[in-house]
């Protein structure tokens, strides 16, 4: 909340060509790249993936159609292959939730960073 309050008042200033909201604007970005692995941590904790429906109904299709010698191996293997699926699910999503965050953040350095840019905010003499 604070930090996107950072970035409404920063864009004002950026709009008057001030150059210390420039620098501010690059500060900003690189706080939220080195943000960026807690922000998407948090996110996936916030939101659950539900896997486990897929899963119940394995269950109960191993619990109809199995023979009982062979039940409590193939449930082992149902377990196993749910943890799995939730830690590949898990590293997925937190890739291309990272990677975007990423994305978005470095977006503003490269542009204040450039040249051109960065003439523009100098006073004119």
């Amino acid at each position: 909340m604070l930090s996107n309050v950072a970035y409404i008042i920063c864009g004002i200033f950026l709009l008057k060509l001030n150059e210390k909201a420039r620098k501010v604007a690059i500060v900003l970005s690189v706080i939220g790249i080195l943000s960026a692995p807690f922000i998407a941590n948090l996110t996936l904790k916030t939101t659950s993936l539900d896997e486990s429906r897929i899963f119940k109904s394995e269950k109960q299709k191993i619990l109809k159609q199995t023979k009982i010698e062979f039940r409590e191996e193939a449930l082992k293997n149902l377990e196993q292959s749910e943890e799995t699926a939730k830690k590949i699910g898990f590293v997925i999503a937190f890739a291309v939730i990272l990677l975007t965050i990423l994305l978005f953040e470095a977006i503003p350095i490269y542009f204040f960073t450039r040249s051109k840019v960065r003439q523009q905010f100098q006073p004119v003499k």
